[in-house]
């Protein structure tokens, strides 16, 4: 049985967030997007770009600009990946790690939804340096 997201209208094609593969996430992610009127942008076929940049470019029904590094459950960024996370944060863009398991906080935020008090926990904050 799928998942169903709060509404009760269903979500995502997996039940456990652990086996789902990066480019099922990324659909999921796509068809949220469709469902909340957002653009999202996703480079089909990195291998000649430049490494780093993130995964998805959104920009939501309310004109938010979003950035979203795809991983799955147990991954982190890699390095050239945080350069840019890192520094698409310094000039004021709002940035996000998901993950499968994010999937309602992802929900909230393409919906507009006000951040949680302390902010969104897949918020990307770059970590200081020494």
């Amino acid at each position: 049985m799928p998942q169903t997201q709060r509404s009760g209208r269903p979500v995502g094609e997996f039940r456990f967030s652990e086996t789902v593969s990066e480019p099922q996430w990324q659909e999921t992610v796509r068809a949220e997007c469709r469902y909340y009127q957002a653009l999202m942008y996703h480079t089909h076929d990195s291998r000649r770009s430049d490494p780093g940049l993130p995964d998805c470019i959104i920009i939501t029904k309310d004109n938010r600009l979003l950035f979203a590094e795809l991983k799955r459950d147990k991954t982190n960024p890699e390095p050239m990946q945080r350069i840019w996370l890192d520094a698409l944060v310094k000039v004021g863009q709002q940035v996000f790690v998901w993950r499968p398991k994010d999937q309602n906080e992802v929900v909230d935020i393409l919906e507009g939804k006000p951040a949680p008090e302390g902010g969104w926990p897949t918020r990307w904050i770059p970590k200081a340096t020494p």
